[in-house]
């Protein structure tokens, strides 16, 4: 069973990485996915609305042919490297291979102090991609900055669009099979989907590392990634979290 060897993940914590859950196709009825304990159970609905939002890039995909965005994609794929978390030549009878992890365990509700950025933002654009070596594959998304709670240079003021990634996509590999990968409780965001963001600064990488972000809705809040720790929220009108995001962030000065 794979295992990744990479012990810095620059986007959200330093942690080692342990087993694979993979999920295999049932006898015509869909898939079942073996999933933590320790997170948010969805229903089958909500697992494919889960599923859905990470895009897909083929394994064969040719690089860009302009030299400079190819340098910047490069760059952008550096970190995922040596990720050992994409199979080159992977069983067609698993369509999941999801990846348990204690990324959250340092992480606080609202993460303002490990913020460099924090954005109230729009999903405009969503696409996957693979490392350099292909080992790794990550979501990359455009976000169209509606406002800035928290550090207002490097690009990232009102009306800017910004780019950042997260781990995790769909490969699609020669013949038409396709398999996600992604992290337990770890997603990707909705194309369209307004968020408060909380952002990793992108440093050589080009891209913000999202540490999590919360999505805002008419309903309410309702938190990106599905454990415990991001559970209070959920529901809250939207101006009563944007003031205690503001609170936390006054707090934390």
């Amino acid at each position: 069973m794979p295992r990744i060897n990479k012990l810095t993940v620059a986007l959200v914590f330093v942690f080692t990485f342990t087993v694979i859950a993979s999920v295999r196709t049932m006898s015509g009825a869909g898939q079942d996915t073996a999933r933590s304990g320790r997170g948010h159970v969805s229903s089958d609905e909500e697992e494919k609305k889960v599923k859905d939002r990470f895009p897909v890039v083929e394994y064969d995909a040719p690089e860009d042919a302009d030299p400079d965005r190819r340098k910047e994609r490069k760059e952008k794929g550096k970190r995922y490297d040596d990720y050992f978390f994409v199979r080159k030549d992977p069983s067609t009878e698993i369509t999941e291979s999801l990846f348990r992890t204690d990324w959250y365990r340092s992480a606080e509700a609202l993460p303002v102090k490990e913020s460099h950025k924090i954005v109230v933002g729009v999903v405009a654009d969503s696409r996957a991609h693979l490392s350099n070596d292909k080992s790794g594959v990550y979501t990359e998304f455009v976000i169209e900055v509606k406002e800035v709670l928290k550090g207002e240079g490097g690009g990232a003021a009102s009306g800017a669009k910004i780019s950042a990634d997260r781990p995790g996509g769909f490969v699609r590999y020669p013949g038409g099979y396709q398999r996600l990968y992604r992290f337990a409780d770890m997603n990707a965001p909705a194309v369209g989907g307004e968020y408060v963001f909380f952002l990793r600064d992108p440093g050589a990488s080009h891209n913000y590392g999202v540490i999590t972000a919360y999505e805002l809705t008419s309903q309410g809040v309702i938190p990106l990634d599905t454990v415990e720790t991001f559970k209070p929220f959920t529901g809250m009108d939207r101006a009563a979290f944007l003031e205690r995001v503001r609170e936390a962030l006054r707090a934390s000065k």
